[in-house]
Parts: structure tokens; C-alpha cells; sequence
């Protein structure tokens, strides 16, 4: 291993979380490389006074505060919603309220009739068999009206 994927994996080293294969791989780096081995001593000497630390004890109220501030939040969220509510805003929500209908009723009613559609099918078949002559087999449509599928 080279010095720069020891010391990526080092800190797991350190605590024992790597698997056995990857831990001997470090180890036989680790006999060859002084410069990796001041790090693990170094690392090694953090993690003594990070437990040597002694622990402290979170304030009697410290969720009462969280509470609050969680309140607080969740205030400031509905108000955000109140403002966009305001009467003010009421014509635009009922212009694009009224733009949404007008384009649903446009592309809902506003359709060719039953019959210019399927005359407009065999029309798009014939144009795509003569741009497609030359080779028939080219795809799937070509070949269909080849041999005669593709027709009513």
C-alpha cells in the first residue's frame, strides 16, 4: 500500500474497524514506513485524551430550549403560508387559478374530429414508405409496409 491510502484509512485502523485482510495490509506498511507509524502514534495519542476527557452533563433544561426553538420554527413555517394567503394575493391566485382552467379546457375540447385523424395515419404511413423505399428493411415501419401490415 502507498503512504497515501494508509493514512486515509488509518483513523479506522486506529479503532479496530477494518477487516482483517486491509488491517494486514496497514500492519506490513506500517513496519516499513516510519512516517506512517509517527501518524498512528499521533493518532493514537488523540484518541487516549479524547477519552481521558472527562464527560459533561447537558444543562437540566437543555430540552426545553429545544422545544422551543423547534416551536419557533414551526411558527415561522405557518406564518410563511398566512402571508401567501393574505386577500391581497387573491386575484393572482384566481388568475392562475382561471389560466389553469383555460389551458386544461384548450387541450381537452380543442381536438381534430375522428375523422381527420384517421384520414392523416395512412397519409404519415405513406409519406414514411416513400422516404424509406430505397432500403425497406431499414426499420420496423418500413418493413410493415412492405409487406403490407401497415395498411388498412
Amino acid at each position: 500500500m502507498r503512504c497515501e491510502e494508509v493514512r486515509e484509512i488509518l483513523p479506522e485502523y486506529t479503532v479496530g474497524a477494518l477487516k482483517r485482510r486491509k488491517a494486514r495490509d496497514v500492519e506490513r506498511h506500517l513496519e516499513i514506513c516510519p512516517d506512517c507509524r509517527r501518524e498512528l502514534a499521533a493518532l493514537k495519542k488523540i484518541g487516549e485524551m479524547i477519552e481521558n476527557m472527562p464527560l459533561e452533563k447537558p444543562p437540566a433544561n437543555i430540552w426545553d430550549s429545544i422545544a422551543v426553538q423547534i416551536e419557533s420554527e414551526s411558527q415561522e413555517r405557518e406564518t410563511l403560508w398566512r402571508r401567501w394567503l393574505k386577500p391581497k394575493f387573491i386575484p393572482a391566485w384566481s388568475a392562475i387559478a382561471l389560466i389553469g382552467f383555460a389551458v386544461w379546457i384548450y387541450l381537452g375540447l380543442i381536438r381534430l374530429p375522428q375523422g381527420e385523424t384517421q384520414q392523416m395515419i395512412p397519409l404519415e404511413l405513406k409519406q414514411h414508405a416513400v422516404a424509406a423505399w430505397n432500403s425497406p428493411f431499414s426499420d420496423t415501419a418500413a418493413l410493415a409496409l412492405y409487406i403490407g401490415e401497415g395498411t388498412r
